[in-house]
């Protein structure tokens, strides 16, 4: 014997999502794709201050290097390369090292500054140069 069911009425309402509904999922969908957009700004906005510190870092190497002694009256120099400035300031270093075979070494302080994305930065070295004698002509 077969047997035939009646089927459920399906009401309009049951049909579909209500207005609410999409308002909600499109509300829930705006928020997460305004995280993924900031996200992603702020990544290729640290990478761009990375490019930066990377070539504040290149001046300073280029900065010391362009001297492997310092004089006696000392090493202050500022200036400005590419939209970033710098600037060098000696100080004597004691040492623990007496007599007249040592050569005096001078405390070098590099500072190099740029505008960032987020504002001011800065990038500071310190390093130790030997003094060079004061060659006077025959």
């Amino acid at each position: 014997m077969i047997c035939h069911r009646p089927k459920p009425a399906v009401s309009l309402r049951q049909a579909g999502f209500t207005l609410l509904e999409l308002l909600v999922a499109l509300s829930i969908m705006g928020m997460a794709l305004a995280l993924i957009y900031r996200s992603v700004g702020d990544s290729a906005r640290n990478a761009h201050d990375l490019v930066l510190q990377q070539r504040a870092m290149w001046l300073a190497e280029s900065v010391l290097a362009s001297r492997n002694s310092v004089p006696p009256q000392g090493w202050q120099e500022s200036g400005e390369s590419d939209g970033m400035g710098w600037e060098v300031q000696s100080s004597p270093q004691a040492t623990p090292l007496s007599g007249d075979k040592v050569i005096p070494l001078l405390r070098i302080d590099l500072a190099v500054h740029w505008e960032a994305s987020r504002g001011p930065a800065a990038l500071r070295v310190s390093t130790l140069l030997p003094q060079h004698e004061l060659q006077l002509p025959p």
